[in-house]
Formats: structure tokens, C-alpha cells, sequence
């Protein structure tokens, strides 16, 4: 009995560290169940973005950074992840206890990892430590493509958030959306335990009445493109991802890669922002995969990085209400 509530402890505490993972609008789309010697991560769809996420796309590549999270503790702890089951039901992975796993130095990074959303510090990475990114082991199917800022390809990524922008900005559902995750005060972080924190973004602590009227003269496509262009020009390169297949499991191999991808250059002090605008407009997307080098692979997930002060953190759920 005591091996069994050591066991379960373990697992519980993977769990804390495999939601710790990204997710669209910080909206933790998962849940836990915990079965003997198996875990399993499942998505929580009451939690899925259908505006700006219609096909789920982001929302199971969220899912896939839990997974690799979930697996780099394990590995931490002892256990060996064997996944038995990776489909649009879930994610089941069998544990078994084990002493030659040898632990993940990534591990260290899974609470330091954040979405840094200020503008960053203009250094350039360099080449050597671009060179480490490049390397990183990939899951199948899934590939990167490392774009430094002024460079021909970083250029046509940037037109292409800048167009983004010009569609999504005057959506009226997207924008409803986007306002519905955003927590303007500690009262909404701490009712909600999710979202879009004012922190995180920068702002300050204000009443949702103040910050909705706020939002009208921010949600524009001339306020956010001079935003985002500032950010973009203040990094150092975009990085696209890509899927070879459009399909919920390349979606989670890419959240498992793209996961990996965050910790190794968190372990480098490189920070990242999400600008994923041109792949979650699915007439921009087709236009990226036919007009950029990226052999008609699927772009799924686009993102800047830099250098830059650390900013606060978004809150995640308490335990209680993720696992079953």
C-alpha cells in the first residue's frame, strides 16, 4: 500500500510539471487519469478556442508539449514512458519503474520556460548556439525552420503576421474570444487560474470594464502590426514549425518537438513569443506552404526569439481540478 501511494505521489507530481506546457490563450486544455501504472493525458474540450482554433490544431499541439513534459519527469523520477495510445481520444502512457533511465538535464528547464512577450534586448543568438538549436532531435514528421530577423525568409514571415493581423483584427469573434481569455486583475487570475494574465502581458492590474474599453483602440490592425513589428525587429530570428501531414497525430509529435525545442533554449537563456497569426488563418497558411522554402510542408506554429529580462509567469489550475 505504501509502494502504491509513493507511486501515485510520483505521478502526481509529473503531472505538476507536464502542465506546465504552453497552450493557446494559457486555456491547460488537458486532464489527467491516473490508472495503476498508467497515465493518461486527455484533451479537455471544453477548453478548445473555436475561433481562432476551428480544427483544434494548436489545441492538440498543446497537448503533445504536456506529453514531452509529462515524459522528460518521468524520466526524472525513475519511471520509463512507454506511450501505448497517441490519437485525437488521448495520450496513454504506460510507466514502468525502472534504475538505468537516466534523467533529462531539460528537466530543470520545465518551470524556468516561459512565453516572454516584452520587446527583446536586439542582441543576435550566435551562430555556435544557433547551431545547438538546429540540432535538437525532432519527432517524426516534424521539422524547423530558423529564420534570423532581416533575412529574406524572416522578412516573408513577418508579411505574413503583418497580413495576420489585418484579418484577424477585425473579426469580431476572434476578437470576443481573445477579450474572454484575457484576465485584466488579480481577481480574475485567482477566480480563473488561466488566460491571458495582465501581467504576463505587461499591462497593469485594472477593473474588465477600463480594460475592455482599452482593448477597442488596441485590437486594430495598425495598433497590433506596430506592436508586432517592434517585437519582431527587437529579435534575433523567427522560427516556423512544420508538419509533414495535417493531422492531429503530427500535431502531437510537433507539441512534443516544439516542447523540447523551448527547454533546450530556455537551458540557453533565450527567451520566445508566440506569433502564430499567419497559421491560424487557414488562406494564409495555404499561401505559406506554396510560397516559402519549406518543401509544402504544413506551418503550424510560428515564434520569435531574443534576449530579454525575465517576465512574470501565467498561473496554472490547482492540481485538484485536472486529475482524475
Amino acid at each position: 500500500m505504501n509502494n502504491l501511494h509513493a507511486q501515485n505521489h510520483n505521478f502526481i507530481e509529473m503531472i505538476k510539471y507536464a502542465s506546465k506546457a504552453p497552450s493557446g490563450h494559457n486555456t491547460q486544455p488537458w486532464r489527467f487519469k491516473i490508472s495503476g501504472n498508467e497515465v493518461e493525458i486527455l484533451p479537455n474540450l471544453a477548453d478548445t478556442l473555436a475561433a481562432v482554433d476551428p480544427d483544434r490544431r494548436e489545441f492538440y499541439i498543446s497537448l503533445g508539449c504536456a506529453v514531452e513534459n509529462f515524459c522528460i519527469a518521468s524520466e526524472h523520477f525513475g519511471f520509463d514512458p512507454q506511450i501505448l495510445r497517441q490519437n485525437a481520444d488521448g495520450v496513454l502512457i504506460h510507466l514502468r519503474k525502472t534504475e538505468t533511465v537516466t534523467g533529462s538535464d531539460l528537466f530543470d528547464q520545465i518551470e524556468k520556460r516561459q512565453t516572454n512577450r516584452s520587446v527583446y534586448n536586439g542582441k543576435t543568438i550566435p551562430e555556435d548556439t544557433v547551431k545547438i538549436l538546429q540540432s535538437i532531435k525532432l519527432q517524426e514528421h516534424t521539422n524547423v525552420y530558423l529564420a534570423k530577423t532581416g533575412d529574406h525568409l524572416a522578412d516573408g514571415l513577418t508579411n505574413y503576421v503583418m497580413h495576420g493581423n489585418d484579418i484577424q483584427m477585425v473579426d469580431d469573434a476572434f476578437k470576443t474570444e481573445l477579450k474572454e481569455w484575457i484576465r485584466f486583475n488579480k481577481g480574475e487570475v485567482k477566480k480563473f487560474e488561466n488566460g491571458l494574465t495582465y501581467s504576463t502581458m505587461g499591462f497593469p492590474a485594472i477593473p474588465r470594464f477600463l480594460g475592455e474599453i482599452i482593448l477597442k483602440s488596441v485590437l486594430t490592425p495598425k495598433a497590433q502590426n506596430k506592436s508586432n513589428l517592434k517585437q519582431i525587429n527587437s529579435s534575433s530570428h523567427l522560427i516556423l514549425f512544420t508538419t509533414e501531414n495535417n493531422s492531429v497525430e503530427d500535431w502531437l509529435n510537433l507539441g512534443r518537438s516544439l516542447q523540447r525545442f523551448l527547454l533546450e533554449q530556455t537551458k540557453l537563456n533565450i527567451v520566445n513569443s508566440f506569433l502564430n497569426q499567419p497559421c491560424e488563418v487557414k488562406m494564409l497558411s495555404e499561401s505559406m506552404r506554396e510560397t516559402l522554402p519549406i518543401n509544402r510542408e504544413f506551418p503550424q506554429i510560428l515564434m520569435r526569439i531574443g534576449y530579454a529580462k525575465e517576465m512574470p509567469y501565467s498561473p496554472r489550475k490547482n492540481l485538484k481540478k485536472i486529475v482524475e
